[in-house]
């Protein structure tokens, strides 16, 4: 039913434009499916495509153009399709599709460029670059030595340079940092300049392994992003180039495979991107279309299903594996759990080009099976390495959390539900920051929801991963998420206000930021100024400058059920009923102040062994236990690699008389607004204080700590300590933390 509504919305939304679909795809047929064909008057594709158009149940066309193909003299040939066969190289041949094969999106993000974070949110940016994100091309040699410029770091499938640029261009321009925008223009004016005659971007040093497409999908998504910021007239030519040539590639000599197949989601949402924007496109070369685009998306997904990356029947049967995987349930790609994280908006973004409503329910399933066999209170879910169940010991790979947190934003512009926002804004306020060390030099390859240390472990609680992988550190365990972490807060940040199909704008996302709009349909421009130290803050100030009459759309939280709004300084009146739902305001006046209070209380969710976890507005609260870092090993400028011990106890059962009003054991506190380290340790800016008792046979297991004990704890005299003072923190604000915990009512 949920699918069936989204279908309904997004059908009454602003459709596709009709403007270059009429060009076809010149060099692809696809055989069969006839309704009829005729000889042409003319020699135009646009003929081909008026006739499609205009006779029912015609979904695409192919047009053998008059010349050589054709035969001396004869006229053009118009195949009109009732349904597509399989696409085929034929250079006689134009094929196009008709535009109602695409459906649009319920939300436009702001083009890279248009916005810009600011408050607490730039300063994590600024953090961000003067951290590894801005350091690592001067001294990691698979950044700084990449085959991607001419070196020969980077090795195996090449991805640490392009995963890396994926994150570094909209920090780039977000920031406006002098080190890090020159690093971005030296690796895209390297890459573009040295494009081969063929097209192929980068290394072509695997040309008959089907694994060569997968580095380029994140060159794809950083080149995109780049001409966003510039226009940069040399972009939409190499993308073209490339995406033609290595079509030719999966058609005639390797196709999809392995980690392509399973991630193949990722370069159709850059097609899907491009089919949306393609009126504004300069310097668009011949034959590149709407039609190749969408053309290029079907061989991906096709191949996507043919090799491996059939996500819809992971997820929608019993394939789905309900606890630990690789012991003794067999792993895979499919388990891995990035592809996972990717995978979430598979079957989200193909519904765009499939209108196949049990894409979006295929979608729902997956994130209802995540949580229920592998989730986490800060919105992830466990795979360390692969899927790992629901014990709080196990843990989540850095590269799963920033592609969670996108692929949670992406679902939500595609669907309009308003459940993804808040689950991609869950897990960048809370999982991001508490992977890394505050000032960003330092990151772990797994982190836990229940952390008491963070040490070379051996043995270790998980499965396939190695020793070192919860140290904070370079490139503890392996290099990935090293290249890969940067895309996390840029890309989230990047989504957080957007253009909506009717006309008007939305804040889907809450965080600090400015952006300049171009509203869709009238194409007059909007700027929307959103002022809060949200999530660490309960107010939002919203200013919307546009003409009169748009409609702004403000998400409001699920559990804002308090939540109040006034509108250009008038009393505040209730929104608290649309709370998991958008509330709408027509403005009246060129410029609308709309200021929101979110009015949040302090909630719990129970969690593993019936342990709880608890919140406050978007916020994850965890036990704050003493640390003690060891340098472990030292690289250039402020890069090491650190083990950590706890030097307070950890073994905690929270005190919490009624579980269904915490507010009576639990104390809400602000100690300020966020400060030069939003999430930092020893200060943070918003804490809760509670009582909590040690639990005496709480210990530690293969160098974790063991599963929480069964709740109600401390049932017995001697099990536990008395009570005593407790403090939690933002879960982001912790480098180790217990965040499911035992609860006991006195």
């Amino acid at each position: 039913m949920k699918g069936v509504l989204l279908l309904v919305f997004l059908f009454s939304g602003h459709m596709v434009s009709q403007a270059h679909w009429s060009d076809g795809d010149p060099g692809l047929d696809r055989m069969y499916g006839d309704l009829k064909n005729f000889d042409m008057s003319t020699n135009t594709t646009v003929e081909c495509f008026n006739a499609c158009n205009a006779t029912d149940g015609c979904l695409g066309w192919s047009m053998m153009p008059s010349g050589p193909c054709a035969g001396h003299g004869q006229p053009a040939v118009c195949w009109l399709k009732g349904s597509l066969g399989a696409p085929m190289l034929n250079p006689c041949r134009i094929f196009g599709i008709m535009p109602g094969s695409f459906l649009p999106k319920a939300y436009w993000e702001a083009p890279v460029g248009s916005l810009t974070p600011t408050g607490w949110l730039q300063t994590q940016l600024q953090i961000q670059a003067a951290g590894l994100s801005g350091h690592l091309a001067l001294f990691w040699n698979d950044i700084e030595n990449s085959i991607w410029i001419g070196g020969e770091g980077d090795g195996g499938l090449h991805e640490r340079g392009p995963y890396w640029l994926n994150g570094i261009v909209p920090l780039a321009f977000q920031t406006a940092e002098p080190n890090v925008t020159a690093q971005m223009h030296m690796y895209i004016n390297y890459i573009l300049s040295h494009q081969l005659p063929s097209g192929w971007l980068g290394p072509d040093d695997m040309p008959n392994n089907g694994d060569e497409y997968w580095s380029r999908m994140n060159v794809l998504q950083s080149l995109l992003q780049f001409w966003q910021a510039t226009q940069d007239v040399r972009v939409v030519p190499a993308m073209a180039s490339y995406m033609r040539e290595a079509r030719r590639r999966m058609l005639e000599v390797v196709p999809l495979q392995d980690w392509s197949a399973v991630r193949a989601q990722d370069w159709i949402l850059v097609c899907h991107t491009l089919i949306d924007i393609f009126d504004t496109l300069n310097n668009v070369p011949g034959g590149f279309s709407e039609s190749f685009l969408w053309n290029t998306a079907d061989i991906l997904h096709t191949q996507m299903l043919a090799n491996g990356g059939d996500w819809k029947t992971w997820y929608d049967t019993d394939a789905f594996p309900t606890g630990v995987t690789c012991a003794p349930q067999p792993c895979s790609l499919l388990t891995h759990g990035v592809n996972n994280a990717q995978a979430l908006k598979s079957e989200a973004v193909w519904y765009r080009q499939s209108s196949d409503v049990t894409d979006i329910d295929s979608t729902y399933v997956r994130l209802a099976k995540l949580d229920r066999y592998h989730g986490a209170p800060s919105g992830v879910f466990q795979a360390d390495e692969h899927l790992a169940g629901l014990m709080p010991s196990h843990g989540t790979e850095l590269c799963a959390v920033v592609e969670t947190s996108f692929s949670h934003a992406v679902i939500g512009d595609i669907l309009g539900d308003p459940i993804f926002f808040e689950r991609a804004e869950k897990v960048a306020y809370n999982a991001i920051p508490a992977t890394m060390t505050k000032d960003m030099w330092a990151h772990q390859y797994l982190q836990q929801s229940n952390e008491m240390n963070a040490v070379v472990s051996d043995p270790h609680v998980w499965v396939t991963d190695g020793p070192d992988s919860t140290l904070y550190g370079l490139e503890p365990n392996y290099g990935c998420c090293t290249a890969n972490m940067h895309q996390g807060w840029p890309k989230f940040a990047q989504r957080l206000i957007k253009a909506t199909p009717s006309g008007g704008v939305a804040v889907t996302m809450w965080g600090p930021a400015t952006a300049k709009l171009t509203l869709l349909g009238s194409g007059a421009a909007a700027s929307v100024e959103v002022v809060t130290d949200y999530p660490f803050g309960d107010d939002a100030t919203v200013t919307v400058q546009a003409p009169v009459g748009i409609v702004v759309q403000l998400r409001v939280p699920s559990w804002a059920t308090s939540a109040t709004l006034a509108v250009n300084g008038s009393s505040p009146t209730t929104i608290g009923s649309y709370s998991g739902q958008f509330y709408n305001v027509t403005t009246t006046s060129t410029t609308t102040v709309l200021a929101v209070s979110f009015n949040p209380a302090i909630r719990l969710e129970r969690w593993y062994n019936g342990s709880v976890a608890v919140f406050r507005g978007a916020l994850l609260y965890g036990l704050s236990i003493g640390e003690n870092f060891t340098t472990l090993a030292t690289y250039a400028f402020e890069s090491r690699d650190y083990s950590v011990q706890p030097t307070t106890n950890w073994n905690v059962a929270l005190v919490i008389a009624d579980l269904a009003n915490p507010q009576q054991s639990l104390t809400f506190k602000r100690n300020g607004p966020p400060g030069p380290i939003p999430y930092a340790v020893n200060n943070p800016p918003v804490v809760i204080n509670a009582q909590g008792r040690w639990i005496n046979g709480w210990q530690q297991d293969q160098n974790a700590a063991e599963a929480p004990p069964a709740s109600p704890a401390c049932t017995g005299a001697s099990q536990c300590s008395a009570p005593v003072p407790i403090t939690l923190v933002p879960f982001g604000s912790t480098h180790l933390r217990m965040s499911q915990m035992p609860y006991c009512t006195q």
